[in-house]
């Protein structure tokens, strides 16, 4: 419970059947990965600091 990155199995299934996820084209979900040193999806940290 402690780790937010992990999702419970099958947890995107609803979001997949609103067609609130983005696929490849082959079907594959897109997946982002965001954090501290690999950036944001508002651009760079030091960026956004004030």
């Amino acid at each position: 419970m402690s780790n937010k990155a992990i999702f419970p199995y099958k947890s995107y299934l609803p979001l997949k059947d609103a067609g609130m996820l983005q696929t490849d084209k082959k079907g594959k979900v897109i997946m982002y990965r965001y954090g501290h040193k690999l950036g944001s999806p508002y651009g760079e940290l030091s960026r956004n600091l004030m």
